[in-house]
């Protein structure tokens, strides 16, 4: 069991190994007792390239100085011919250095296109650093420039970032780790997304996708361990130019701490049970929508 306290330099892999429940799982207890046993029990897959991109544009906004050590340029090759996986071999055995160095390029090409990629496999492994596309570092970029111009930038001040916090919640142990820590007590929370970043789009993905409970179980967590909790705002950022961002302060985040809290005193209850139901299964009825009921009322003759 993972021991209280406030971590300031715990790496991320080793945050990922702390045994404690986090808000991942308890979004998804949130949906079903069930969806929370199927995320903890199935191994996880290798990061998405979109959580590669928000690692990165993290990086990019809170830990710049980091950047250079953490990623590097890929290049942008056809990998369905062999001069575009030769091309990408060079590139791969530069990178890593050592024997694999003295491979040049007209000499790849004497080797058919198995043989290259049998290399390409063991080549990657050996990479020390995480990968982007010129186009997606100028992409961060852009966006990490529009972050800087929110309110965001005001709390920058002897602020911590990627604060690991472990305390008791009901008799659980749980963590968090908090994008940027305020000493003003503002827990704050960075979010790329697809969508617009005006509060109307953004208020729907706080409900879509279970924001709402991370920023209740943070306010806990973090008050628990002894640190001043003000206010939990989020950053969103869009994806899409021209890459505009806001920053957004949680309403009622009282509400929101007792709801996380009452859905740990739950996951606890059902862990102890060792039962994870899912949805009801007594059957429901479902409305259809006030907008589209009136649709049809007024449709009908």
């Amino acid at each position: 069991m993972a021991t209280p306290g406030v971590y300031p330099d715990i790496p991320f892999d080793e945050y990922l190994k702390l045994d404690a429940l986090n808000a991942s799982t308890l979004k998804r207890f949130d949906e079903s007792p069930r969806h929370a046993l199927h995320y903890v029990s199935e191994p996880d897959p290798p990061p998405g390239p979109h959580l590669v991109f928000g690692s990165f544009l993290h990086s990019m906004v809170l830990e710049p100085d980091t950047v250079d050590d953490l990623y590097g340029v890929k290049p942008t090759v056809n990998r369905s011919t062999k001069e575009g996986v030769a091309d990408y071999h060079q590139w791969l055995t530069d990178e890593v250095g050592g024997d694999w160095s003295t491979i040049d390029r007209d000499e790849l090409l004497t080797f058919n296109i198995r043989e290259l990629r049998e290399d390409i496999a063991e080549l990657e492994p050996l990479l020390d650093k995480t990968y982007l596309t010129a186009e997606e570092f100028d992409q961060a970029r852009l966006m990490a420039a529009q972050v800087n111009e929110t309110t965001l930038f005001e709390f920058r001040k002897d602020r911590q970032t990627e604060l690991t916090v472990v305390a008791p919640i009901a008799g659980t142990m749980c963590k968090i780790r908090i994008d940027l820590y305020s000493p003003l007590g503002v827990l704050i929370d960075l979010k790329s997304t697809s969508q617009s970043a005006r509060v109307e789009s953004f208020s729907n993905e706080i409900v879509r996708y279970r924001y709402d409970v991370q920023a209740g179980l943070y306010a806990a967590v973090a008050r628990a361990a002894g640190l001043d909790v003000a206010a939990f705002a989020f950053v969103p950022v869009s994806k899409t130019p021209p890459y505009l961002a806001s920053f957004l302060a949680i309403d009622d985040l009282d509400i929101l701490e007792d709801y996380a809290t009452q859905l740990v005193i739950e996951f606890s209850r059902w862990l102890d049970y060792n039962e994870w139901p899912g949805y009801y299964d007594g059957g429901q009825s479902v409305s259809v929508p006030g907008w589209r009921k009136q649709q049809m009322e007024e449709r009908i003759p």
